[in-house]
């Protein structure tokens, strides 16, 4: 059972929030948030639990969510499909985020400058990451790409200066030019890595 409005918590002298979405949540935007933290600042939440129903995070729904540091969901029996433009955009402290089976697609800047750790979509159905998804992800150092994937959009991973190696499982028909800014290498599903060209971190 999930609590509606969320459980608050003493953090260094400071009111912070565990927010837990209600079950039955389809569809999550900011308007929603707002509702469910009740008067709070989106600015406090440290950890945001999702419920197996939700199926769509909207673009900006935790844009600027600054001390978030956890977004929990059940990896297998979650239905979560979209994640959208900015969704994530400025969680400067998020470092987990249990990217789900069921997950198709992830919009443009959605975890820019997030604080993410390690992105393993190698389970997902994750086919589409658009523009600047992982843009400035300084903190990123694992990446496995969905088998699903197939369109990977611009600057996905620039500035992300401690990813070295993306591992590569998907078809990846469609890539931009710019798509693997600052990866020095790929490495495939069977254990290849090809370096790629003209590539060096500063």
């Amino acid at each position: 059972m999930f609590e509606s409005k969320g459980k608050i918590v003493l953090k260094k002298g400071v009111l912070r929030r565990k927010v837990y979405i209600p079950y039955g949540t389809e569809s999550l935007d900011r308007d929603k948030l707002e509702k469910i933290i009740d008067g709070y600042s989106h600015k406090d939440i440290i950890s945001i639990e999702i419920p197996d129903s939700v199926r769509v995070i909207e673009d900006k729904t935790f844009q600027d969510c600054g001390l978030l540091e956890e977004v929990r969901l059940n990896k297998k029996q979650s239905m979560l499909v979209f994640i959208g433009k900015y969704a994530f955009e400025y969680c400067y402290k998020l470092k987990r985020f249990d990217f789900p089976n069921s997950l198709a697609h992830i919009g443009e800047s959605a975890l820019r400058r997030s604080g993410i750790i390690t992105a393993d979509l190698g389970e997902t159905r994750v086919s589409y990451l658009g523009d600047c998804a992982f843009d400035g992800c300084t903190s990123l150092e694992k990446f496995v790409i969905s088998k699903e994937l197939y369109v990977i959009c611009g600057s996905v991973f620039s500035g992300c200066k401690k990813l070295n190696v993306v591992d590569v499982k998907g078809r990846n028909e469609f890539v931009e030019y710019d798509a693997y800014d600052n990866v020095l290498a790929v490495q495939d599903g069977n254990g290849y890595f090809k370096k790629l060209a003209n590539k060096t971190k500063e």
